[in-house]
Formats: C-alpha cells, structure tokens, sequence
C-alpha cells in the first residue's frame, strides 16, 4: 500500500502496479504506480504532480502545436459534421474553450532508480475528440513528448498492459500514416 496526499493506493497483483484515484486538474483521475519505488517516492511524487498541475497549459499547447485537431474541429463545426452526444455542434470553438475542455483520463507514474516519468491519457468535456484520447509521455526532465494520438479507450487498458511490460521509449517508427477526411491515424511500431 502506498500513501500519498491522504489518498491510498492498493497493489493489484494481477496488473503489478499501485492503483487509486487523485484529483488532477481539477477531475478525479485513475492513477497507476509502478516500478522501483523506494523510501523518497513521495517527495518525488509530489515534484512531478506539481509539476503536472503548474504546466497544464504547457501539456496542452504542445498537444495543439503537432496536432491540427483543433482546425481540424471548426473546419467539420462549419462544415456541419461535428456531433456531440447527438447533438450537431453549430458554432466555431475557440481555442481558449478547447483548452479548457481537457481533463486527464489515466495517468501512469513509472518510478525508475532515479526517475519518475510519466504517461498521461488526455481527453475533452465537452468530447470534440469524439471518444478518443491523446498519450502523452513527460520524461524526468520534463521534456513533452506526444507518443500516440486519437486512442480509443478501449485501448487504453491494451497501452496500460503493453507500458506495464516494456521499458521507456523514446523512439518511435512510424510504419504508415493514413488520413482520413481530417483525422489522421498513424501506425506505429514501440
């Protein structure tokens, strides 16, 4: 069991990781630990989650600086394509509104010898990602890194799994990219 912030985290046994919730960015969020975590894993911890609550906008910007999502969104609201829980979205978005739609789904903390990195799966209220969610990965150093983008949930526990089982990454080969009207989908090998 681990503690922090007044908030328990379990061991799953089945998953080999620490699990519970913390509120993030002001939303409950699903939180998993993993790896060597030693005696100073909590003033470690609370460095990265400051830090994580002090640069969202960061987290976000570099999200929208690779990304053309949000064009790509006022292009299918003036095209009228855009619905959101059945509802047509009519009016253009701006980005201040889309900034302040994302909230952190899951986020993973890998505590490595002398290390935390982390791995966030992003989503938006109201949902202009249609279901699905961005990964991004924050080294020791803080560096921000948009690994996939446009996960499914339903992929989401396959990625908790694949990470659970393999070391950090940093690179990443690209096998194919597919654009589909305005989405594009990448095929990545990790």
């Amino acid at each position: 069991m681990l503690k922090t912030r007044d908030n328990t985290f379990t061991f799953n046994e089945e998953e080999n990781v620490y699990m519970g919730h913390l509120s993030i960015w002001n939303k409950e969020t699903e939180v998993h630990f993993w790896g060597v975590i030693n005696r100073d894993y909590e003033k470690n911890f609370e460095k990265k989650l400051n830090w994580l609550e002090e640069n969202r906008l960061s987290i976000i910007d570099k999200f929208i600086e690779e990304d053309d999502v949000f064009n790509s969104i006022n292009q299918m609201i003036v095209g009228k394509e855009l619905e959101i829980s059945n509802q047509k979205i009519l009016d253009k978005i701006t980005e201040e509104d889309f900034k302040n739609s994302f909230y952190i789904k899951l986020v993973n903390f890998e505590f490595l010898e002398n290390s935390i990195t982390i791995d966030l799966y992003m989503g938006t209220e109201p949902d202009y990602l249609m279901g699905h969610f961005v990964n991004i990965k924050i080294t020791n150093d803080f560096n921000i890194e948009l690994h996939y983008t446009y996960i499914l949930p339903s992929l989401i526990n396959q990625a908790i799994q694949r990470n659970l089982k393999k070391p950090w990454k940093k690179k990443i080969k690209y096998l194919f990219s597919l654009m589909l009207g305005n989405i594009k989908i990448n095929l990545v090998e990790v």
